[in-house]
């Protein structure tokens, strides 16, 4: 599609580093924005967003390579380009969520209104950084002959098959998830301090259970009963969301 939207000078502006650059920018304006409801200081809250952004950039990273470890063998110089793409969101989201975590912590902030802010706020960079695969031509789908399909163009030029834009299914899924967790956010007195990240992990695995069956890439392929890597993972998401949810209420 567009992975270069424009040049200043002769230094190409990548859509999809942009687009994270974006994405976080307004997932952090939306926690600071309720922060004063948790009676968190915004700054605090930028404090911890900032490492919580090198950490999911670097868990992202990571989790990529691994599952692309073949070709980074042969180019290892490309391991460090990480404005052209290449991040898988599960190894985003934990290594985010652990190093925001840990920050928020290590600042005396509440964990669990840390979480909250941070579940309700993440669906709103996902939804960017999905834009970003979009403008990049990553990330799409198995073949579709639906009026909606897309043609991607790749580095030998254009794809030769109509494929579901699953980067789209996924931008839809973040408008979802935020409008139900900002709904609940919006609730007079939660069941508990940090009770919307485990329903996010819980939402997150549906909706990934779901599009792996339309991706094409590495995680979708069927690797144990059926399921791909992604789609086992997605379940595992799902149990770990909907145990915390319920299981943590019964502890003080």
């Amino acid at each position: 599609m567009f992975p270069v939207l424009f040049h200043v000078g002769s230094f190409p502006v990548h859509a999809w580093g942009l687009m994270l650059l974006v994405g976080f920018l307004a997932a952090v304006w939306r926690a600071t924005r309720v922060a004063p409801r948790y009676d968190f200081e915004p700054g605090l809250v930028w404090d911890c967003s900032l490492l919580g952004l090198f950490g999911g950039v670097i868990g992202g990273r990571i989790a990529f390579i691994l599952q692309e470890l073949p070709h980074y063998s042969q180019k290892p110089l490309e391991i460090f380009m990480i404005w052209t793409g290449g991040m898988t969101s599960y190894g985003g989201i934990i290594g985010g969520l652990a190093v925001g975590i840990w920050a928020a912590k290590k600042r005396g902030m509440n964990v669990g209104d840390a979480a909250d802010i941070a579940a309700v706020s993440m669906p709103i960079g996902y939804f960017f950084g999905r834009l970003g695969c979009f403008f990049n031509g990553c990330c799409y789908g198995t073949h579709c002959d639906a009026p909606w399909a897309i043609t991607f163009k790749d580095e030998a030029g254009l794809l030769h098959e109509r494929v579901h834009p699953t980067q789209l299914y996924s931008m839809l899924a973040s408008v979802l998830m935020f409008g139900v967790l900002a709904l609940l956010e919006k609730r007079p007195r939660r069941r508990y301090r940090g009770e919307l990240l485990p329903l996010f992990a819980a939402l997150y695995g549906l909706y990934r259970f779901i599009v792996e069956f339309w991706r094409a890439q590495e995680s979708s392929k069927s690797i144990i009963s059926g399921l791909s890597s992604g789609q086992w993972m997605s379940l595992v998401a799902i149990v770990v969301g909907l145990g915390l949810y319920f299981f943590l209420p019964r502890r003080k």
